[in-house]
């Protein structure tokens, strides 16, 4: 509920504001200088959380002989940082092949696991006093980001109209990717199974389809590599905007990449990895320091999107957004 009303209020104000860089003029405008300034700040330190946070599932995921996985996770984070350095087009461009890498086989391992859903393995849910919201704000993490196509408004064509469609396009296919393979994966083993893997994905589809689950785990890490990509680039060209008035110096350009914003993130990610690899833990960070921002983009629908649909969305991510942020403090 939180994750459609506030991509919907997104989609809404970026029509307003795509042309001049929608996702940081929203708190420029919408709130006074101080408070827009701690708003795009907290944004930027959930940016490196959750780039650290993917670094820290990389390396719970993949493992090289004699390499400490803290190793593995800085290097990967130094990786992409220098290939963003390279210039915007090529960063464009590995994010695209490694979009396509990811998305074709989510759609694919629905359609293979369909035959195997057993209604009985959808047993009711039973929770024991706030399980449920002690999860919530993991789980969240994997519904943050999609305000990434938002920020390099200023090298879209035409961004008034690319970028609301873009988030639309966003709201869609997460919806509907990730509904089909949550049905589909509980549906064939049940949610027990699921819960007892790390991989529950590749498990699932190693029992069904025998050897391919290697196959599918492969796709997991191109999966976070993507997100590693576009979270590095993202939260440097928000650090980039954030800059422009204050430390102009920090703007520099090279190829269209903010080439010391990127050296910053990149280096902080290290560094944080260096000091914790807890998953958890910088998952749950990220979606706290995340959260407040999102409040802030409801409070701007509310306030300057006149469509009875704006104020309506802006109430409901408000109040739903409010309850996961509220309840990371008390659980």
């Amino acid at each position: 509920m939180s994750f459609g009303a506030v991509l919907g209020c997104l989609t809404l104000l970026s029509y307003r504001y795509a042309v001049t860089g929608a996702f940081y003029t929203i708190f420029a405008r919408s709130f006074r200088a101080p408070v827009a300034a701690a708003i795009v700040a907290l944004y930027i330190v959930s940016g490196v959380l959750g780039v650290a946070t993917i670094g820290a599932a990389l390396g719970d995921t993949v493992s090289v002989p004699g390499v400490p996985p803290a190793a593995l996770e800085i290097g990967l984070v130094v990786l992409f940082g220098a290939l963003n350095l390279v210039g915007i087009a090529l960063s464009a461009k590995i994010e695209d092949a490694l979009t396509v890498l990811k998305i074709l086989p989510l759609l694919v391992i629905p359609l293979l696991l369909v035959p195997f859903v057993d209604p009985g393995n959808f047993a009711p849910a039973s929770f024991r006093g706030l399980d449920f919201l002690k999860c919530a704000v993991v789980v969240y993490w994997c519904f943050t980001g999609f305000e990434l196509s938002a920020i390099p408004a200023k090298a879209v064509a035409d961004p008034g109209q690319t970028v609301p469609r873009s988030l639309i396009y966003v709201f869609f296919a997460v919806t509907v990717i990730y509904l089909a393979l949550n049905f589909t994966l509980i549906g064939s083993v049940g949610a027990p199974q699921l819960a007892a893997t790390l991989t529950p994905v590749a498990d699932t589809v190693e029992r069904f389809f025998h050897g391919w689950g290697v196959a599918v785990a492969a796709v997991a890490v191109v999966s976070m590599l993507s997100a590693l990509n576009a979270y590095l680039l993202g939260t440097s060209l928000v650090m980039e905007s954030f800059s422009a008035r204050r430390w102009p110096w920090l703007t520099f350009e090279r190829k269209g990449i903010p080439v010391f914003t990127v050296i910053i993130c990149t280096g902080a990610t290290a560094v944080l990895l260096f000091i914790t690899r807890d998953f958890s833990f910088l998952a749950s960070a990220s979606v706290i320091a995340t959260l407040v921002p999102y409040l802030a983009i409801c409070y701007a629908a509310l306030k300057y999107v006149e469509r009875p649909l704006a104020k309506a969305l802006a109430i409901i991510g408000i109040l739903s957004t409010g309850i996961v942020l509220i309840s990371s403090f008390f659980i």
